[in-house]
């Protein structure tokens, strides 16, 4: 199966509800697919949309702050890891270095 056909059975579980089984999804092709930034973002507004800005904020951390949202979820999840960069690194199990790794080097 593609990756768009899974992301297309990923927004059908979303709009019926079915959103744990979208998020365990999610996590599982962010697993397969590091470096694919869109998945970062779908999961980070799964958790957003669904109340969960410390989540939200973790899958959000590589992504450039456009928006306040985005910068108040980041900073609710540094908040919530003491700001621990070695524990935001262990969280997010790089295995591959992502081209977004810069932001996390600006976390005080």
């Amino acid at each position: 199966m593609s990756l768009k056909e899974k992301l297309e059975k990923i927004d059908f579980e979303i709009e019926n509800g079915l959103k744990s089984k979208a998020s365990d999804r999610l996590r599982n092709l962010i697993q397969e697919n590091p470096n694919e930034i869109q998945l970062w973002n779908k999961l980070a507004e799964l958790y957003y949309e669904s109340g969960f800005l410390d989540s939200a904020g973790k899958y959000w951390i590589l992504t450039e702050p456009i928006d306040e949202r985005i910068k108040k979820c980041v900073e609710i999840y540094e908040k919530s890891v003491n700001y621990s960069g070695y524990q935001i690194l262990q969280e997010i199990m790089f295995r591959e270095i992502n081209p977004n790794f810069q932001n996390l080097l600006k976390i005080n």
